[in-house]
C-alpha cells in the first residue's frame, strides 16, 4: 500500500489523499509504532523515513501509554523526543467517532481494546493517517489506518 496516498476521510468532511494536502502532512503513531521504532525496528525505521514530508503526532493515550513505563531504555528515549510530537487529545468529535467504531465493532462481535478505539477515533477526527502494527486495528476498516506488518 503506498501510504501517501492512503485516502483520509473523516465524518463531514472531503475524501483527500495524503498527498493532495499542501506541504506537510500529520501522521498519527500507535503506541506500537513508537516502541518499535525507539527499541530500533528495522521495518518501522525503514517506514517512518517513508514519511519525509511528514509531521509526526501521537494521541494523549500513547503519551499515557508511554509515560507509564517505570524504566528501560524506551522511557528514556520516548521522554527525549517528547518534545518532537504533537499531542492530540479528545475531543466531542473524537468521541462520536470513537463511539460509532466501538458500536459497529460490537455488533460485528469484534471489539478491541478501548484505548486502541479512542486513538482511531482522535486519528480519524483529525483526518490523518495512522500508523500502527497492531492487527487488531484492520478491524475498523478504514482506509487512513496503515497496519505495518
Amino acid at each position: 500500500m503506498n501510504s501517501r496516498n492512503s485516502v483520509c476521510k473523516s465524518k463531514g468532511s472531503e475524501e483527500k489523499t495524503l498527498a493532495e494536502r499542501s506541504g506537510e502532512y500529520m501522521v498519527v503513531l500507535d503506541t506500537s509504532i513508537v516502541i518499535d521504532y525507539l527499541k530500533g525496528e528495522k521495518e518501522v525505521v525503514e517506514v517512518i523515513e517513508k514519511f519525509s514530508k511528514a509531521k509526526f503526532s501521537i494521541t494523549f493515550i500513547t503519551e499515557y501509554e508511554l509515560l507509564k513505563y517505570r524504566g528501560g531504555t524506551v522511557k528514556k528515549a520516548f521522554n527525549d523526543i517528547l518534545t518532537r510530537f504533537v499531542i492530540y487529545h479528545s475531543d466531542d468529535k473524537s468521541a462520536v467517532i470513537a463511539a460509532e467504531i466501538y458500536n459497529k465493532l460490537e455488533d460485528k462481535g469484534e471489539l478491541i481494546n478501548e484505548n486502541d478505539i479512542l486513538i482511531a477515533g482522535i486519528s480519524l477526527s483529525k483526518n490523518d493517517a495512522l500508523l500502527t502494527r497492531d492487527k487488531d486495528f484492520e478491524k475498523i476498516g478504514h482506509k487512513s489506518i496503515i497496519v505495518i506488518k
